[in-house]
């Protein structure tokens, strides 16, 4: 009977041998090239947070990375942000501030915001990948900011926003995130002179950008408040209006989060994820005063000089340096174009100014605003509108029905989301831990049974509201 043969193997250093070959092989094109070609193509990446993902796809890209970490960093950084990152270098630093007390961010105004510092010279990966983030989403808002005023901005054609534009923007979300980094942890009420130290840096239009910016984010966010306020049964029984003004201490304290709470706001289309991120109890969190009081404090004593009527002794005393050397006069033309008849006392986040921010007045070049022929005439405040006025009493008349409905709800145990125009009771997370009422509830009382008399009575009285606001007190 024939012996079957057993198979040869090769020895253990022929093998060991051919394992280097096999690497070769399977090595991309990319990791067949030296170390210092690596780092020069590394070095004309985009953004830092893709080098950074570079710097994980294999280890002879980590390898170039840490051997000029430094300089690349650097080079990357520069080249994504380098118009803004003097800014950005202040809002990463005013964030460390902790715990942040008066004395701190006087100090801290005094040593940052004396005059635009130049930004580090050298960036470790681990530095710059925080600053890069903030700018991703800075540099988002910005965009989204320029798509909303271009709707406003008539009279121009639509080629995009040149690079100092978007600079400009960018570098007034930086302050308003300087600024919430420096006032947000202070307690109530924060003393005036810090504001006055900190808007005294910023020349009036600067001032003005920052304006613009508050009241973009004022807007954006309502959409998500409103929802909430219309909508929970505990919001309703405690009052929380819609409110569209401008100093709504409700606002007020979404803005103090920062940019990217907001835009976490701003991107929530449903009313879970919007509860989860504005919901601080059974009544919204407020603040008092904030951004809006403290933009009204950077306008200065009434002297009843106008601004036309300056001299050059005397502007040259109240209007100093800027704190950007803007190469383009397009927003100090413009404020000073809306403001010829205006005294110190209304210079910034003037009220009847607010249609001009709407489309950013102080943040675009002078050729673009050329291009609307908007020197051609005086400016001349807004006529009153009739039709928003009708439709804001409708809209507290409207309230004043949900608050009687969510009123009855919650006193009954209910607690959750209602949705207008839904008189039945509520489903929600709060129902399934047994803190809500049945269906259907038979009346004990004289007063229980009024109440649900009402609430059958409501859709009727909505169609019918009356046309003026009942008295919240």
């Amino acid at each position: 009977m024939p012996t079957r043969r057993r198979p040869t193997r090769a020895p253990i250093s022929a093998l060991k041998a051919t394992i280097p070959m096999m690497e070769k092989q399977h090595l991309s094109p990319l990791e067949n090239l030296s170390v210092e070609l690596l780092q020069m193509i590394l070095s004309y990446l985009p953004d830092v947070l893709s080098l950074r993902s570079s710097a994980l796809v294999c280890r002879k890209l980590f390898a170039a990375v840490r051997g000029a970490e430094t300089l690349t960093t650097t080079s990357v950084l520069l080249k994504q942000m380098e118009d803004v990152l003097p800014e950005a270098n202040i809002a990463q630093q005013a964030l460390r501030l902790k715990p942040c007390t008066e004395d701190q961010v006087q100090d801290f105004i005094a040593t940052h915001l004396a005059k635009r510092q130049l930004p580090p010279k050298a960036w470790t990966l681990k530095d710059a990948v925080t600053v890069a983030k903030v700018h991703v989403c800075v540099s988002e808002l910005a965009s989204q900011f320029i798509t909303t005023a271009a709707t406003k901005l008539t009279g121009c054609d639509n080629r995009p926003a040149t690079r100092t534009e978007e600079s400009r923007i960018q570098r007034a979300m930086y302050r308003f995130e300087i600024f919430c980094n420096l006032f947000r942890g202070l307690q109530e009420p924060v003393s005036r002179k810090l504001w006055d130290a900190f808007f005294s840096r910023f020349l009036p239009w600067e001032n003005e950008q920052l304006a613009c910016v508050h009241d973009y984010f004022d807007k954006a966010v309502r959409p998500a408040f409103n929802d909430i306020a219309e909508n929970d049964i505990a919001w309703g029984y405690n009052r929380i209006e819609c409110d569209d003004e401008r100093d709504c201490i409700f606002i007020q304290a979404l803005l103090s989060h920062g940019l990217e709470k907001l835009r976490r706001i701003m991107m929530a289309k449903t009313y879970e994820t919007r509860y989860k991120l504005l919901n601080s109890g059974e009544y919204p969190e407020s603040r008092f005063p904030f951004l809006y009081e403290a933009l009204k404090h950077a306008n200065r004593a009434d002297h009843a000089v106008y601004l036309s009527d300056f001299s050059p002794t005397v502007e040259r005393t109240h209007i100093k340096r800027p704190f950007f050397d803007d190469s383009d006069t397009g927003p100090a033309d413009i404020w000073r174009w809306a403001h010829q008849d205006e005294t110190w006392r209304t210079f910034v986040n003037q009220d009847n100014r607010e249609a001009l921010r709407e489309w950013g007045y102080v943040m675009w070049d002078r050729a673009r605003l050329e291009e609307r022929a908007i020197f051609h005439s005086s400016w001349e405040p807004p006529a009153p509108n009739d039709e928003e006025s009708r439709a804001r009493i409708q809209r507290g008349a409207e309230m004043e029905m949900s608050w009687v409905a969510r009123r009855y709800i919650y006193e009954n145990g209910g607690r959750g989301r209602w949705g207008s125009g839904d008189y039945s009771w509520p489903k929600s997370e709060a129902y399934s831990k047994g803190q809500g009422m049945a269906d259907h509830t038979i009346p004990k009382s004289l007063e229980e049974a009024r109440g649900a008399w009402e609430l059958m009575k409501l859709p009727a009285m909505r169609r019918s509201a009356p046309s003026t606001r009942r008295d919240n007190n």
